[in-house]
């Protein structure tokens, strides 16, 4: 039983651990960072693109305001700011909604799907 514990404890604190990558942003002048999402994290934003009416049609402005944080992780926008992260020129959306993606086992099938159900 111990040695089940103990894998147990060991793959919960794996699994808790939100990997941060940094985004190279042509044009800007500094670091920019994305996170992982956790499932209960995946779960909010899908949810917030299929039922949030304000911000449907936003998939990747969604993906980007439940990613997008500082070197630590801590999330620099929340759901309230996706029509303002929407607003921004693609050359600055796209490698960020991208590797966030990436890094949250999102696919360009699950955001296809995710748009048709906008």
């Amino acid at each position: 039983m111990t040695k089940t514990v103990s894998v147990a404890a060991r793959l919960t604190n794996f699994a808790k651990q939100v990997q941060v990558a940094p985004v190279k942003v042509p044009g800007f002048d500094g670091a920019l960072y994305v996170r992982e999402m956790s499932g209960v994290d995946r779960e909010r934003y899908e949810l917030g693109i299929t039922s949030g009416a304000q911000d449907k049609g936003h998939v990747r402005a969604m993906l980007v305001a439940c990613t997008l944080c500082d070197e630590q992780g801590k999330l620099l926008f929340g759901p309230d700011q996706v029509a303002e992260i929407a607003s921004w020129k693609v050359r600055v959306l796209i490698p960020l909604a991208e590797k966030a993606a990436e890094l949250s086992a999102i696919t360009e099938s699950d955001i296809q799907e995710l748009e048709g159900n906008s």
